[in-house]
């Protein structure tokens, strides 16, 4: 599913970012990139970066959770729900030689 993809490119996006407001910006516009043209419909992105606030020289890991709901009613399969919510999550390192910001 496009939904675990998308979850791991956004844990990537927001790790590689300078600070932790960066990383929640990278990683939602990452995210929301990949689910679009799917069949996920209201996605939400959730960004821990935790990790971008660690001090240089120490390890840290940013986490994504993404989560959207698959309508299913175009199938007409019975026994089949009209729609299911689905979700992902995801975590990246942090390069702890890094420059950041708060």
């Amino acid at each position: 599913l496009p939904i675990y993809s998308a979850a791991e490119a956004a844990a990537r996006a927001a790790s590689v970012s300078s600070g932790p407001a960066q990383g929640v910006t990278a990683g939602r516009q990452v995210a929301l990139a990949d689910l679009a043209g799917t069949r996920c419909s209201a996605p939400t992105v959730s960004v821990d970066p935790a990790g971008l606030s660690a001090p240089v020289g120490f390890p840290g890991r940013v986490g994504v959770r993404v989560a959207c709901t698959v309508s299913m009613t175009d199938l007409l399969l019975p026994g089949l729900p009209g729609s299911f919510h689905v979700s992902a999550s995801a975590e990246a390192p942090v390069d702890s030689h890094r420059e950041r910001q708060p």
